[in-house]
């Protein structure tokens, strides 16, 4: 009928009663068909297995430093042998083995090829010996030749650049020395060389000033605090509690310096301790830590055995700012003082041995008046050699003022004035060329009657500055030189 509303009733599926209908369904009879899978539990991180890692990385140390102390023994067994007696092993022992494998990856033996050689094996050998130990003990799936090449490079790279900047030591102990230049570029040597390495072999590599910057300042700053930690502790630096420590600061500081320039590495400071106790470790048992201990030993028996000679010249060295090490070097220069001719016609022209065996008080003052011009700049190891050089040169300026007294008193027109007064011309001429690449006159140098002007009243008087007879720029050294008996300069 028109007009009329008719109401339904609400239909609801998810029941059946007397006012709804459902269709039948017969799955919802059968029930669920979807397989019932067992529960797997999620892999183990592998930095949680602690232990494992720790005998990965000592295996790494020991099969590394092993192979490349019998790599050394067989290429170069002198080398060998020395490393050897250093760490009080005896010959054709693994104590032997052992302690020029800890030299040639150290830099401790020098640079040569073999030492090179040596290394490279020893990376090779520590590599693999870690992926297959990393494999048996299920930390790691796959093993890489390419990695074990890299590896194999980069120990051989760094033994050089640490014998070629750091002398075979550690980053504590140059820092204990206060050589920190070398420090930061022992961390950006080394930073390249690993970047080199990794490219040579194919592996996958990044190169990043950020990265070389954040090297250097965290190897200044790693080393600084391990040096001060271990003083602070009393703990020996070579010593698996020592060593622990400035691997652990190491990597603290290092992560976090890199974090600061902009690399997301991740802390963990558990992962860090494991891998610094078991660098410390390795060291241990690898025999690198008796072999630093037999450096160090030797170096306090040198100091302990100089004479009374040497003593004096090392404590000089220390009141100037030399560290031991540079002192010792100071020391040694001069007893390696020998009689040097100038040539077969004048023997006489030669250089006495050591202070107190007729090493004149000149020529101490020369050797440090050059140690003092030139230490801050070229530093105290080529301070020393400059010195030992101007220091033999004092007795000759004696034989040309000799020369110069012999002239004045002979007749012009004797026949051997010309030969005499040429020869006094050229040595005089030549202690003048060795005395002009000092900041000011050299004691003891130049020949009587000759004096250098170095006030700026005098040379103004000659239309002259100091700043135009230095120019750093172009390594031009200028002196102006007045010969007091003619005036003539």
């Amino acid at each position: 009928v028109a007009g009329v509303q008719i109401k339904l009733p609400p239909v609801a599926v998810s029941r059946n009663d007397a006012h709804t209908f459902k269709p039948y369904n017969p799955a919802e009879s059968i029930g669920s068909q979807t397989p019932a899978l067992p529960y797997i539990a999620p892999p183990p991180s592998q930095h949680c297995n602690t232990l494992a890692m720790i005998v990965i990385v000592a295996v790494v140390i020991v099969a590394t430093v092993f192979t490349a102390g019998a790599a050394l023994t067989a290429m170069a067994p002198e080398m060998a042998a020395s490393a050897a007696a250093t760490a009080g092993a005896t010959a054709g022992t693994l104590g032997a083995t052992m302690a020029a494998g800890a030299a040639a990856i150290t830099g401790g033996v020098g640079l040569s090829g073999a030492v090179a050689a040596a290394a490279f094996a020893g990376g090779v050998a520590g590599s693999v010996a870690g992926q297959l130990t990393g494999k048996a003990l299920g930390v790691q799936e796959h093993f890489s030749l390419r990695e074990a090449f890299a590896t194999g490079l980069t120990t051989a790279a760094t033994a050089g650049i640490s014998n070629a900047v750091g002398g075979g030591k550690t980053a504590a102990e140059l820092a204990k020395l206060g050589e920190y230049g070398k420090v930061a570029a022992t961390g950006v040597a080394s930073y390249g060389a690993g970047y080199a390495a990794d490219r040579i072999a194919g592996l996958d590599a990044h190169f990043s000033w950020a990265g070389v910057a954040a090297s250097a300042i965290a190897s200044v700053a790693s080393s600084k605090l391990s040096s001060e930690e271990l003083g602070a502790l009393h703990l020996d630096a070579n010593s698996v509690t020592g060593d622990f420590v400035q691997g652990f600061t190491g990597d603290v500081v290092g992560v976090h310096a890199r974090r600061k320039f902009g690399f997301d590495d991740r802390i963990d400071y558990g992962a860090m301790a494991t891998d610094a106790f078991g660098n410390a470790l390795g060291n241990e048992i690898a025999g690198v830590h008796a072999y630093r201990k037999g450096v160090q030993e030797q170096f306090e028996q040198r100091i302990a055995q100089m004479t009374p000679q040497e003593q004096i010249a090392f404590d000089m060295a220390m009141e100037k700012g030399a560290n031991e090490e540079q002192a010792l070097a100071a020391a040694e220069q001069f007893s390696r003082l020998t009689d040097r001719p100038l040539d077969a016609k004048h023997p006489t022209f030669s250089v006495q041995s050591a202070p107190g065996d007729g090493y004149s008080s000149e020529q101490i003052d020369a050797f440090w008046d050059v140690v003092g011009q030139t230490a801050g700049s070229d530093g105290f190891a080529s301070a020393f050699v400059n010195a030992k050089e101007v220091a033999n040169l004092v007795p000759i300026r004696d034989r040309v003022d000799v020369l110069g007294d012999m002239l004045a008193e002979m007749n012009p027109t004797d026949p051997n004035y010309a030969g005499l007064k040429q020869l006094h011309d050229v040595m005089t001429d030549a202690l003048l060329a060795k005395d002009v690449y000092y900041d000011h006159s050299i004691p003891g140098l130049l020949p009587e009657g000759i004096t250098r002007i170095e006030s700026p009243e005098e040379l103004q008087k000659l239309y002259l500055t100091p700043a135009m007879l230095n120019d750093p720029k172009s390594g031009y050294f200028a002196a102006v030189y007045r010969n007091d008996a003619t005036g003539g300069y």
